[in-house]
Order: C-alpha cells, then structure tokens, then sequence
C-alpha cells in the first residue's frame, strides 16, 4: 500500500517528479506512473491496483491533464472507489472542462505568483486531515475488494476485533467525512456481521446450560448481544444507504424506502444524508395505489383537494389530495378507461373508455348520470367551463360536443384524417382543441363544430392538447418527442419542449400559463417554461410510461398517472435546486430575498446590483451607477428600495420599480463590504474596510451614527429585529454589538480564529450566528455573548450565515463551493447543497423559510428547495411513508435477512 497516487499528464512530468520528491522526502510512500508507453488492459491493470492501494489520489490539473483520456479514467477509478481525491492546480485550466470528481473538491494551486514550499505545506497539511479515517478506508476497501474477487468466499469475512474495528469504522461517518465508504465496503461489513450472528446462534444453543447457570455471564451476554446488535444495526444502516444512494438515478422510490429503513436502524448519519437525497430525487408528494392496472388519465378537483384517476382495470377512483387517501371507487364501464375530467363544480367527474362510452358520474355518491355512446372507442374527455358541456374525442376521426346533463349530441367535429385522441375547451367556452394520429391538431368552433385553425408542425401523431387561461395559447405532446406552444388564432408555433426520449403522452398549462407539464412514455414528466421550451423540472419515480398529467388550481402541484399502475403528487416547483441566476459577468456577492418572497436582489463583480423574479429566474432590472465591484445587497422592508454597497467607498440606495439611484451614502475611506435596512426602513447601516461602520439616513443619506472600535476590515453589519441594535463582524476575528442610537459598543463576541465574515439575528433577536474563516460558525447568546453551538463541518472559509424565519434552522455559505443547513439548537449538520463550481459567498432564506437562495463566485446566484435540506429524522420519516411507502416484505427479505 501507498500514501498517495500522482495521477498527472505528461507535459507535467517535471513537476509531478518534484512533486513526488517533495512526498517522499517528508517520509511519504507515493506511487507514480513514470513509463510513457501506451495505455494496455494489463498496464490499466497495474494503474488501477495502485491506486486502489493508495490512502489518497493527486490530481495533477492543466489543459493537457484535463482533456487526458488515460487521466480521465484514472480519475474516475478513484472517484468510483471513494477514494481522497486531492486536485492541485499546476496550470491555469477552464473549470469547465475539469471532469466533476475533481471539480467538486477544492483545488490547491501552485501556480507561478505562489512559492513551492508555501503550496507544498498546504497540501500536506490537507492530506494530513482525518489521516486514520483515511487509512481506514483504504484497508477495508482492500479487504473488501478481496473478498468480492474471490466470489464472496465466506472464509474471507471479516470476525472477532476486526469486524468490531470495521463496524466501529462505519459507525464514525458523517456527512463532511471524506472519502465516503463505499457501497462494496458497507456490503462486506453487512455480510460479516450476519455471518457472525449465524455462528454465534450456533454456539449459544450448545452452551444454553452453562449460561443458565451463571447470572453473572447471562448478564455479560446480554451486554455483549446488545453491543453486537447496536454494531450490526450500523453496519446495515450504512449499507442501505449506500445502496439507497446507487439508486437514486434508477430507482428514485426504492431508494427513498432503503434509506428510510436504514434511518429506522440506527443514527449513522450517511443515512439520513442518503434520505435527504433520495426524497429530493423523487420529488413525488403521495402515491396513489389501488388501481391494478395502468393509469391512464388524472384530474384535480377545482378546489385541489380531491384527485381522481381513470385506469385500464374498468375503474375510477377519488382520492384525498393532501394525503393520498382513498375515497371511492366508480364501477360501471366494460372495458379500459382512457380518461377522466372534474367538472367546475367539483361535483361530478366524466370520464372516457374503450367500452365506447362517455359516463358522467356524481362523486359524492358514485352513481351513474349519464352514458353517451358512440359508435367508436372514446378516448378523452373535457367538461366545458360552465359544466354543461362535454367534448369527447374519439377512434372514428371525430370530436363531439354533448349536453353533460341529457347526453343530447350538439355538435360534430369532421376534419381529421386519423383517430382523434385529445381533446380540450378553451377558457370562454367557444372553441376546443383537437390532437390527431394525422400528425395535426385543430381549432374549432365549440358551438357549430367549424373548423378555424389547422396546427401544423409536429411530425407524428398529437396526444394532447391544452388552452392556456386567456385561450390565445395552445400546447400540445406528441410522439416525435416533443411538445409544442402555438398561437390558437393564427397557429403559430411559438415554442418547442425538447428533452423527452420517447413519446409525449400528455401535456397541461399551469394556472398562470407560464409554464407546460408534459408526461411521457420515457417513465418521466417534466416542466417547462411555455414562452421558451426550456426544461425548468423533471419529476422521475415511476417505472412505467407516464400517461396522464395535470397542474392543481394553484400551480403548486402536478399529478401524474402511469403504466406502473399508479398516480403520484408531485411538488411543481421541487428539486434541489430550483433556478439558476445566471449573471453575464463577474462574480455574485451576495443576495437577498424581497420581503414578499417574490423577488431577489444580487449583488455582482460587474458593478451593478440586479433585481430577479424568485420564480422563473428572468432578469427584471439592472441597477448602474457604481463604479466598482458591489459587495452587498439588502431590500428595505417594504420591498420598495434596495441598498447597495461597493468597492467605489460608496453605499446607495435605489428604487426598486423603477432602478433609479435615490441616494448616495459617502463618507467611508474604503471600500463598503457590508448593508442592512433598520427593521422601519428609516436608516442603514454600513461595513466597510475603514475599520468603521456606519449608519446613515435612509432618505436623505445623512450619516447618524459611527461606530469605532474594531482593529481590522469591518465586513458585516446587521440590526437587531427591534432596531435598537447594531452587530458587526471584522477580520479582527471578533463580532461586536453596539447600541444602534449613541454607537456605544455593548458586547464582544470573541472566540473565532479566523476573519468574522458574516453574521445575522435570530428572528426574536436573542440570538446571533457568525460565520468565520475559521471554517465554522457559531451561535451567541446575542444579551451576555455567551457562545452557544459550534458549527463545524465545512472545509474552507465560512463566508455567509442565515437564520430561518423561524429561527429553527442556520443556513451558512463557504469558500468549499458549498452551502449547508444546520439545526439552530443543537449544531447538527442537516444536509449540505452541492453544485456551485467557485466560492458560495452569500446565502439568505425566503421570508416563507421555503427556499434558500446562494451567491457565488461561478457567476450564478442559485435558489433551492428547503423541505428535504432543512427537515428533522421525524420528518424525513414521514414524507418518505407518503412518497414511497416502506419496504415490502419481499425487499426486506432481500436486504435485511439473516
């Protein structure tokens, strides 16, 4: 075994030797490739058992080690094993081009403008961190991998002190620890431990008399069994949630089910790591099961609260929206259901089949209204919106138009040249679409069944169709994979959905319009926006085509009906990360939330300050004037003004509707880093690099108070929920407070080892969170400074810190190009939100505490989901129970028997 493997191009041959000597003169076992000869099965051989003997992998980065292929598998080997990959940066690369497992670890540069020794120190001193976890894993990874090539021979499993250190070793994961054990290595330790229970239940049975006789050994056993339990518990907690995590992708229910499982077993926190990240790769809210053969059409109820499903197995069924609950079941048609509609009252639904019927059914009592038959399979069904009309589409090339109360046909829509199977009123009741086999979808008039509009565009046959709310928009899914957004009186195709993989079964226009969910044949439904076609949301879970899908009346939620026999409530805004605010230039600084929640400020490396919709991510104003770099951003209370700090030694003050400047704050020496509105919106104060901060008239940009007493840069300022305070953090590596009015320094907050870069109060004001280049953050009784928690966990400068609203929860932002969510009264880590590529310097919660919004220096400002990142174990539970149910009898057998 080696200390580290140098995995390096060849074009960096002299510095990886300087490299590999400065190791191996500080005492280091290092294996490097020093033969230039062509990459053969058996010398990929040799590369790859080198490295899976090595503690950590070095990532030698420039332009040729990056575009390697031989680096490339190299790198993914080791990132496949879990490996410590420690990326160090001999030339300046694109960060873009640089593969993701050397991406998302923090580089060490030893470019030119810095000494060898200086960077050398640094990367020792990393590679020196968790130096035992490190070797550990290394030699289990051995252990295991022996074990699995000589076809899992029982012989080879692990017993006595070695299974306990290997349990033991499991047990001390948590989710900062790096590298992660892998899915080989919780396996192997699982399978010893149930090896050893065999033997063990053996041996008690030959020796039951002899513990009998003894109190004090039947008490020792208990004690051992116990501790033998409590190891196993871990040991197949880990490994559910290594497997739980090697599913999400495939298998996104299953995954959520093993985690939970494994979260049951024991509080080994890659567990409730794996959960948090499998519910976010389902997304789903409830399943709905019962049906016992595919689903194919779903709809709300107009008040959202009631779902109902229409399925191949001859039955509707009405569910409990919130929780999934069935409610009844309708019986009465003879053949496949092919679609389902609510009427606007919510009082009946109708439905479609194959039994060459429409019925109208009452769903408070499941009786039967109204049969409409016809000479061909019916295949949709719309209610009109004043609930008394029907539009059926159907297998004889028609749409028709009935009375919903007495069944009486009214109109007759002839055109098509193939089967019609979609059909949809628009909003005022005058037209409806059609979507056809013939490749074409068509407007009609609703009364006289006229044609008016012909969609051309799609190339293979039209599945569905919808009107937006106004009705001067249409979309519609077809099997050539895509979805399509048309002008419905001049049949201009506006926009085109690509990204599905099979056909498109189904689409549906959110109440507002802004955006299409489409369901698809590929197991998938996603979102996207209907003005660009752009993929906002992709909703993965079911295991069989996705037939049917709807929006709820408030946009929130989306139901889905499949193949896989079931229908599922999705969040329509969830996933982890939910927008990205892409800015043209330079990096973001931080960021702030309206107070309305609909809006967020950045504050940008190009000199302006920029206004964005929380939504959607689109721009809505630009804010000029500074003349350098703006380091912080805060929006006044009543969302009406945002103030701005910068480079230029200047803080200003604009207008929000309108991005006019209303005023200009001078008067520090140096650049102004920090800025918050007073909680009344009448003043704001300032931190700047003067050593100073300030704080100023909010209308009249008259300076009011300055506050003295730190020794070094001032980098943030915040006041207290009733005014009265100011805090500040300094890279004097203390945060102070002071009072608001007089600036008379009331208590300082010392602790921190590093720079104190960003602070915040808590919501009722008694406490107060710091963030430090120390790499943690800490919580301060903000009335005696006593410190509260310590939160450790992040790897690099701690740059931003949150309170919820509520003031449960602490969000915090670092140089590790992560942001993570910790619990404000206890320090626990919760979960830690990966995919910004530079420096996350800034972070803020929603005022509805629903989303997080982070700032970084890869250009982007993110915005991501809280309800999985920010939930407790009991939680976790709970949405998993609703989204996936628990493990059925036959998995658990697979995965926990003995």
């Amino acid at each position: 075994m080696s200390d580290l493997f140098i995995s390096y191009s060849r074009k960096d041959g002299d510095f990886a030797r300087r490299l590999y000597d400065a190791f191996e003169a500080s005492g280091k076992d290092v294996w490097a490739d020093w033969e230039d000869i062509a990459p053969t099965a058996d010398w990929m051989a040799t590369i790859y058992e080198a490295i899976e003997d090595a503690d950590a992998f070095v990532f030698v980065l420039s332009p040729e080690s990056v575009g390697s292929e031989v680096c490339g598998r190299e790198l993914a080997h080791a990132s496949g094993l879990n490996k410590r990959i420690v990326p160090i940066l001999a030339r300046p690369v694109d960060p873009k081009l640089v593969p993701e497992p050397a991406a998302r670890h923090q580089w060490i540069s030893f470019e030119s403008e810095r000494s060898f020794d200086d960077a050398f120190a640094e990367l020792a001193e990393a590679l020196a961190t968790d130096l035992e976890w490190t070797s550990a894993h290394t030699h289990w990874l051995g252990r295991a991998r022996d074990w699995d090539d000589a076809g899992r021979d029982r012989s080879l499993l692990l017993r006595g002190t070695d299974l306990r250190s290997a349990e033991q070793w499991l047990s001390q994961q948590r989710p900062d620890r790096q590298p992660e054990p892998t899915a080989l290595q919780s396996e192997y330790v699982y399978e010893s431990r149930r090896s050893t229970g065999r033997r063990q239940r053996a041996l008690f049975a030959g020796v039951a008399v002899a513990l009998v006789i003894s109190i004090g050994a039947a008490v020792l056993a208990v004690i051992q069994r116990n501790e033998a339990e409590s190891q196993k518990r871990a040991a197949q907690s880990q490994a559910l949630a290594a497997s739980a995590t090697g599913l999400v992708d495939t298998d996104p229910a299953l995954s959520v089910r093993l985690a939970a499982e494994g979260v049951r077993l024991s509080d080994v926190p890659a567990a409730l790591t794996a959960l948090r990240q499998a519910l976010s790769g389902l997304q789903s809210l409830a399943v709905l099961r019962g049906h016992s053969e595919a689903v194919s059409g779903v709809s709300f109820s107009p008040d959202g609260k009631e779902i109902a499903t229409a399925s191949y197995d001859r039955s509707v069924r009405i569910w409990d929206a919130a929780s999934g609950a069935p409610l009844a079941v309708l019986r009465g048609h003879t053949d496949a259901l092919n679609s389902v509609d609510f009427s606007p009252d919510g009082k009946q639904v109708a439905t479609a089949s194959d039994d060459q019927t429409a019925r109208i059914w009452d769903v408070a009592t499941g009786d039967q209204l109204a049969v409409i038959r016809q000479a061909s399979d019916v295949i949709d069904v719309d209610f009109s919106p004043d609930g008394e009309r029907i539009a059926t589409a159907s297998d004889d090339q028609t749409a028709r138009i009935w009375d919903a109360a007495t069944g009486d046909q009214l109109a007759v829509a002839r055109g098509h040249h193939n089967s019609v199977y979609a059909v949809a009123f628009s909003p005022d009741g005058r037209k409806i679409a059609t979507g056809s086999v013939d490749h074409t979808a068509r407007i009609w008039d609703a009364a006289s069944g006229d044609q008016l509009v012909v969609l051309h565009g799609h190339t293979r046959p039209i599945y569905g169709v919808a009107f937006n709310r106004d009705g001067r928009r249409v979309a519609t899914s077809s099997s050539d994979f895509t979805a399509r957004v048309w002008n419905s009186t001049t049949g201009d195709q506006l926009a085109v959905a690509r990204g599905h993989t099979e056909t498109v079964n189904s689409v549906a226009f959110s109440p507002d319009g802004r955006r299409i969910a489409t369901a698809s044949s590929d197991e998938s439904a996603r979102i996207w926006d209907a003005r660009t076609g752009d993929q906002l949301t992709e909703f993965s879970g079911h295991t069989g085509v996705v037939a049917a899908v709807t929006f709820s009346p408030d946009g929130g939620r989306i139901a889905t009906g499949a193949l896989d026999h079931t229908a599922r409530i999705w969040d329509a805004g969830s996933g982890d990360q939910l927008t990205v605010l892409r800015v043209p230039t330079g990096y973001v600084y931080d960021v702030a939330y309206s107070p309305d929640g609909t809006r967020i400020a950045t504050a940008d490396g190009d000199e302006t300050a920029r206004i964005w919709d929380a939504t959607t991510g689109d721009q809505l104003a630009v804010l000029r004037g500074h003349s350098d770099q703006v380091y912080g951003v805060a929006f006044s209370p009543d969302g009406t003004r945002i103030a701005t700090a910068s480079a230029d030694k200047t803080a200003r003050i604009w207008d929000v509707g309108s991005g006019n400047q209303l005023a200009v704050l001078r008067g520090h020496k140096d650049q102004v880093f920090g800025v918050a509105f007073s909680p009344d919106g009448e003043r704001v104060a300032t931190a700047a690099f003067d050593e100073t901060a300030r704080i100023w008239d909010a209308t009249s940009g008259e300076q009011l108070v300055v506050f003295r007493g730190h020794t070094h840069v001032v980098y943030r300022v915040a006041f207290s929920p009733d005014g009265e305070r100011v805090a500040t953090g300094s890279s004097d590596e203390t945060a102070r407070i002071w009072d608001a009015t007089n600036g008379e320094q009331l208590i300082v907050l010392r602790g921190h080892t590093g720079l104190v870069n960003g602070l915040d109060f808590s919501p009722d004001g008694e406490r107060i969170a710091t963030a430090s280049g120390d790499e943690t953050a800490r919580i301060w009784d903000a009335t005696n400074g006593e410190q509260l928690s310590v939160l450790r966990g992040h790897t690099d400068s701690v740059y931003g810190v949150a309170f919820s609203p509520d003031g449960q929860r602490i969000a915090t932002s670092s140089t590790d190009q992560t942001a993570r969510i910790w619990d404000a009264t206890n320090g626990e880590q919760l979960s830690v939100l990966r995919g910004h590529t530079n420096y996350v310097y800034g972070v803020a919660f929603s005022p509805d505490g629903e989303q997080i919004a982070t700032a970084s220096g890869d250009e982007t400002a993110r915005i991501w989901a809280c309800r999985f990142a920010c939930a407790s174990r009991s939680e976790l539970l709970e949405a998993a129970d609703a989204r996936a149910g628990v493990l059925t009898d036959q998995e658990r057998r697979e995965v926990l028997s003995d």
